[in-house]
């Protein structure tokens, strides 16, 4: 949160897919506007309800998703090629209904 405090910028101006964020953070975004939420067996995902840009595939959302131990194969499925166990990650996904099924 400090580094974000510091750049002075847009946060997905700073941050990259994959970056592990602390939970100050992810408790910031969680708090700007109600957000999208699902827990599966593999992950704890939490997602701004705001729309952050389109990609042609459909909108991307800023997204903080906290893998455990179950998803290593899933998350390589689903092109998340960087999974950090038990640490929130900064993605920009989509829709979270579409991310983990």
């Amino acid at each position: 949160m400090k580094q974000w405090n510091d750049y002075g910028g847009s946060f997905t101006d700073l941050a990259k897919n994959g970056d592990i964020v602390d939970s100050e953070i992810v408790d910031y975004f969680n708090e700007v506007l109600p957000p999208h939420t699902k827990k599966t067996d593999d992950a704890q995902i939490i997602q701004c309800s705001e729309p952050l840009r389109s990609d042609g595939n459909g909108f991307l959302y800023i997204t903080f998703i906290k893998f455990n131990e179950k998803v290593k194969q899933k998350a390589q499925d689903i092109k998340f090629k960087m999974p950090v166990i038990n640490q929130w990650q900064f993605f920009e996904a989509l829709h979270v209904d579409k991310i983990f099924n």
